[in-house]
C-alpha cells in the first residue's frame, strides 16, 4: 500500500516538474534553443510515453544489445530523434559500458536548463535539423518518467540517432 503511495508522489512531483518546465520555455523563447544547448556538454532527455514519445525493446543483434531500449520522438515533418539505451555505448561495439545512475527527485530542479522535452523541441520543429547537428556530440542521459521509485529517478546514459534526409 505504501509502495503505491510513494509511486503515485513520484508521479505527481515529475509532472509538476513537467508542467513548471514547460511554462519556463514560454518565458525564455526569446533565447533559441540551439544557442542554448551549444553550451552544454550533457544534455538530460524527460521522456513521457505519449503518441509522439515511444519506448520499445531493441532486437538482439548481437550480444552487446540483448536488452536495449529504443526511445523515439517522432515529429510532424517526418523526421525523428532516437536514443537507444544498451548496456554497453557506441552501439555494443565497444565494451564501454553505458553509465545509469539514481539521483533524488531534486535532481530535476537544479538541472533544468539540461533538460529538454519532445515539446520543447517540436516547438522549434523549424530548426530541428540545426538542433540535431548542434547536439549530435554531446552525452546524453534519459529520465523515463514511467521509471520512478521511492521519490527517486533513473538516470540512463543513450546514443542519439535520427533522421534527416532532405526532402525533395
Amino acid at each position: 500500500m505504501n509502495k503505491l503511495i510513494i509511486e503515485k508522489k513520484t508521479d505527481s512531483i515529475i509532472n509538476s516538474f513537467y508542467l513548471k518546465y514547460k511554462n519556463r520555455e514560454k518565458i525564455k523563447k526569446n533565447i533559441p534553443l540551439v544557442k542554448s544547448l551549444k553550451k552544454l556538454d550533457t544534455i538530460f532527455i524527460l521522456f513521457k510515453q505519449s503518441k509522439n514519445e515511444i519506448k520499445k525493446s531493441s532486437g538482439t543483434i548481437t550480444k552487446k544489445l540483448e536488452g536495449s531500449i529504443d526511445y523515439t520522438f517522432n515529429f510532424s515533418d517526418g523526421h525523428y530523434f532516437n536514443f537507444l539505451q544498451a548496456k554497453y555505448m557506441n552501439n555494443g561495439f565497444d565494451s564501454l559500458l553505458s553509465d545509469f545512475k539514481i539521483k533524488d527527485k531534486r535532481f530535476l530542479g537544479k538541472n533544468k536548463e539540461r533538460i529538454i522535452t519532445y515539446d520543447s523541441l517540436n516547438e522549434n520543429i523549424e530548426e530541428l535539423e540545426n538542433i540535431f547537428f548542434t547536439i549530435q556530440n554531446k552525452v546524453f542521459y534519459i529520465i523515463d518518467c514511467k521509471d520512478t521509485t521511492k521519490g527517486k529517478i533513473k538516470l540512463k546514459q543513450v546514443n542519439l540517432f535520427g533522421n534527416y534526409i532532405s526532402k525533395e
